[in-house]
């Protein structure tokens, strides 16, 4: 990060989806930079939406057996039962 700038922020968003008999179909978490308090051309000059190709994850996963490493996967369900304790 370059000296004299501060990084954005973000939020994130949390929503439950739930079927016609009020049961919940699934969770649903999004996270949302807060780009409101960027100024142009001082802040940044670009904008960049972070969006994971299908092809980064094969890389990825050849990779990780390649290198016999291990993937794990975050839960969201249970980051939603966290939060709403």
């Amino acid at each position: 990060m370059p000296s004299g700038l501060k990084p954005i922020t973000c939020k994130w968003i949390f929503k439950i989806k739930y079927k016609v008999d009020v049961t919940i179909q699934k969770y649903k978490v999004h996270i949302i930079a807060r780009g409101f308090t960027q100024v142009l051309g001082v802040d940044f000059g670009d904008t960049f939406s972070p969006m994971v190709k299908l092809t980064i994850v094969w890389i990825l996963l050849a990779l990780t057996t390649q290198y016999d490493l291990e993937v794990h996967q975050l839960d969201v369900n249970f980051f939603f039962q966290w939060l709403h304790q």
